[in-house]
């Protein structure tokens, strides 16, 4: 039997599937609807996803800071290579602004 995602009404995880009359309905609340309806959440899986690839842009920039922090100091006191870095973390950040 397949686990069905929890009521989107009242976040209830017991669901009944009642194939005779090819629904699904929440035993707190009451709620229904036909068969693969439930786990159709168009807006949720595009929230999740919209998160997901946020989620990876964060750690993407969390990264490349760590690159700019672990750099040894006399480096980052050379003007070239701290304008560099400056700039690789301002155009990372405008990626993570844009989207």
């Amino acid at each position: 039997m397949e686990e069905f995602k929890p009521c989107p009404f009242c976040g209830c995880t017991e669901v009944s599937d009642n194939d005779y009359i090819q629904e699904q309905q929440c035993h707190q609340c009451g709620a229904k609807t036909i068969v693969n309806n439930w786990q159709t959440r168009p807006i949720e899986d595009a929230l999740t996803a919209t998160i997901a690839q946020k989620d990876a842009e964060i750690e993407r920039l969390r990264v490349a800071l760590n690159e700019i922090i672990e750099l040894p100091r006399h480096i980052l006191l050379e003007r070239k290579h701290c304008f560099t870095m400056i700039n690789i973390a301002k155009q990372a950040l405008e990626e993570v602004n844009d989207d």
